[in-house]
């Protein structure tokens, strides 16, 4: 080995190990980083709300104590009646955000929420004006559809012809 003749080193080839280790640490956590982006918005809770905005009712039933007085209630996801409109002492006004649910997994947000409508002549009595006396009622029920994005109105009517 003189110097003249091929060297043994000559044709070998060398790879970086130092980049190798940087290719393995890197492209994870790019990887990781970018997953964690990406999933974020699954992660979030999901939120549903319902508001009543307007109702009517009227009754051709008697009170015995002088005018009748029609009053509606709506009861959502059956979590109890609240009654509409607002008399001055008693009862809710509108607008009234009646339903606000989170639900923490897309998964667990039910396609539709059961509504219900009710109306009635109220006798409310003296002990407790703000407790309503359901009497010559008319009562529908009807399962609203969860729009996967947005506002959807809807409405609910009692069929013609029923006892308020």
């Amino acid at each position: 080995m003189d110097g003249n003749g091929p060297s043994f080193y000559q044709n070998c080839t060398y790879t970086h190990k130092p980049l190798v280790m940087n290719k393995l640490i890197i492209y994870p956590a790019v990887l990781f980083i970018l997953f964690f982006i990406g999933v974020k918005p699954t992660f979030g809770q999901f939120n549903i709300k319902m508001n009543v905005l307007s109702g009517s009712s009227t009754t051709t039933c008697t009170d015995p104590f002088g005018a009748p007085d029609p009053t509606w209630a709506v009861n959502i996801d059956n979590a109890g009646w609240v009654s509409y409109p607002f008399n001055g002492i008693c009862y809710n006004n509108f607008p009234n955000q009646q339903f606000n649910k989170n639900y923490p997994c897309l998964v667990g947000i039910p396609s539709t929420i059961p509504v219900c409508f009710r109306a009635y002549e109220n006798d409310a009595t003296l002990p407790n004006l703000c407790t309503p006396v359901y009497s010559c009622q008319a009562e529908i029920c009807i399962n609203v559809t969860v729009p996967a994005m947005g506002t959807v109105p809807f409405t609910i009517t009692l069929p013609a012809g029923g006892p308020s």
